[in-house]
């Protein structure tokens, strides 16, 4: 599966930089972790709201309490509590969380008399590395038998380029209509980065093993997939030359508004 991208301008310090922040969908099999055995189960009531750590931030989110919302969202740097209503809306809104900074993998109205919502925050950790992680546990979400699972991995990255947020589904049953009525996507608040919406009540949206991550791209990474090769070197190759623009020049990887034998050779040095 080719990556899904939607991209959107960073204002300072990022926009300063030229920099793209980007929600790709990854190729290849999930790594979804179930937490449910080892997590703190967050005491939720059905479209209800909870603070949970106190998140270090990172070069994309806020620090300071997380809020978990019920029906499928986190906000961040807030320190109130914040409504995360039932019924979903296109990014932005006010209904999430007031319009604040959000992850939004999967804003539905979520049953809580079905599943539960479990914290975890992993420090370290072997396989998944530093961050923080909030699952979703779903029974029966579109009345065919299928049961859903996500989740959101927070990652600690203060780096201007990587990945950034994690959204990681996991579904049993049938599941032709998951995200027919769910918004999912990243809402910006005031942070500085522009909102990104990847599906709004779109039936099969997200699939099992649908892994969403929120990153800023390398800057030899010219396609954002979040990596260095083929397309990027096809890509330096047709934009070879003078730019006509200067301040949106492709390929121009070391400022000199001209597309070249340097740039290739900078290119060919982040590989892979």
């Amino acid at each position: 599966m080719q990556p899904v991208l939607f991209a959107a301008v960073l204002a300072l310090p990022g926009a300063a930089l030229g920099q793209v922040v980007h929600l790709i969908e990854e190729p290849g099999p999930t790594v979804f972790v179930d937490i449910s055995s080892l997590g703190d189960l967050l005491p939720l009531a059905g479209d209800g709201e909870i603070g949970v750590g106190n998140f270090a931030g990172n070069f994309v989110f806020r620090a300071g309490v997380i809020t978990v919302g019920q029906n499928g969202g986190m906000a961040f740097g807030q320190q109130t509590l914040f409504d995360l209503e039932a019924i979903n809306q296109e990014i932005p809104s006010l209904d999430a969380f007031f319009g604040g900074q959000a992850t939004l993998a999967f804003w539905d109205d979520i049953d809580d008399k079905e599943g539960d919502t479990f914290y975890v925050e992993l420090v370290d950790d072997p396989v998944l590395g530093t961050r923080t992680v909030v699952q979703w546990n779903q029974a029966n979400f579109d009345g065919a038998g299928s049961t859903l699972k996500f989740q959101v991995h927070v990652l600690s990255n203060d780096e201007p380029t990587g990945t950034y947020a994690m959204y990681f589904y996991e579904i049993d049953g049938p599941a032709v209509s998951a995200g027919a009525s769910a918004t999912i996507g990243y809402q910006d608040g005031d942070s500085g980065f522009a909102d990104l919406q990847f599906s709004f009540n779109q039936a099969g949206a997200v699939t099992d093993g649908t892994v969403l991550s929120l990153i800023i791209p390398d800057p030899a990474d010219l396609n954002a997939d979040g990596g260095v090769g083929i397309a990027d070197f096809l890509a330096l190759i047709a934009a070879w030359g003078r730019c006509d623009d200067c301040s949106a020049c492709p390929g121009d990887l070391d400022g000199d508004c001209n597309v070249g034998i340097l740039d290739l050779l900078e290119l060919l040095s982040r590989w892979g």
